[in-house]
């Protein structure tokens, strides 16, 4: 029956995925709320204005890392060192990607005033992608409760970290870029969307697709910090496993 497929199913959820998942629940919830509020507030318009930004933020939190969500796991370093690679790697890219966000403010606004907006909702993307990173490198430290206290430098400020010499760096910088492809591909799929209607519909329109395109990231979040949580073993785990990883996953769409 449809209740005992998901009592089975939140039984083997798991504690981590739990965290993970909670983690999600209030950054969309939030979201979401905020983007209710400024509709009440300040109309659609500017919900509109918003999502042309939150376009560059999901861009840069799903490829700033370079890959290092996929890679870190694979890297057979103390945990120590591994936070301090993907400190550095992140930190190199910053100024580019600040320069990048600040381009794609002034092509996207309409007025100066609107530049500003976008280029401050925009800096989000570089502290989200901090903030991912961050969560992978809980997850291999197998302390997925790290998520749930949130916030950047609470995650970060739990770490410890042991230099890794530069040539390391850069090899795991190399290896971790191989994973960027078919992120920019998911990335093309989600965005496209929202960015050519930029170019062909009011902002007040865009912002009802954004209000929209929140409730359809929700349904995404179940999943997405199922598949997280088991990540580190996955990438050393048999075929049994990715199979068994599979059915809980179809099942969850299911459900969800």
């Amino acid at each position: 029956s449809p209740e005992s497929t998901l009592g089975s199913f939140l039984r083997t959820y798991g504690a981590g995925a739990s965290a993970l998942l909670s983690y999600r629940a209030c950054q969309l919830a939030n979201s979401l709320a905020l983007s209710v509020l400024i509709a009440r507030r300040l109309g659609l318009e500017m919900v509109g204005t918003f999502a042309v930004g939150f376009i560059a933020v999901a861009a840069v939190t799903l490829v700033a890392p370079v890959g290092l969500n996929s890679q870190l796991p694979r890297v057979r370093q103390p945990h120590a060192r591994l936070c301090c690679a993907g400190l550095v790697l992140l930190s190199l890219q910053w100024p580019v990607v600040l320069l990048l966000l600040y381009v794609y403010s002034w092509l996207q606004a309409q007025s100066p005033a609107e530049a500003q907006i976008i280029f401050l909702v925009a800096l989000n993307g570089p502290l989200l992608a901090l903030i991912n990173v961050g969560i992978t490198l809980s997850i291999i430290q197998k302390k997925e409760s790290n998520a749930v206290i949130g916030g950047c430098l609470l995650i970060w400020s739990r770490f410890r970290f042991s230099w890794l010499s530069w040539p390391r760096i850069v090899c795991i910088g190399r290896r971790s870029v191989s994973y960027v492809v078919p992120e920019i591909l998911s990335l093309a799929a989600d965005q496209s969307g929202p960015l050519m209607l930029t170019q062909v519909v009011p902002r007040a329109e865009l912002g009802v697709f954004r209000l929209c395109q929140q409730l359809l990231n929700a349904a995404d979040a179940p999943v997405v910090a199922f598949v997280q949580a088991r990540y580190p073993t996955l990438v050393r785990a048999t075929g049994t496993a990715w199979r068994q990883t599979l059915h809980r996953v179809t099942q969850l769409a299911a459900i969800a």
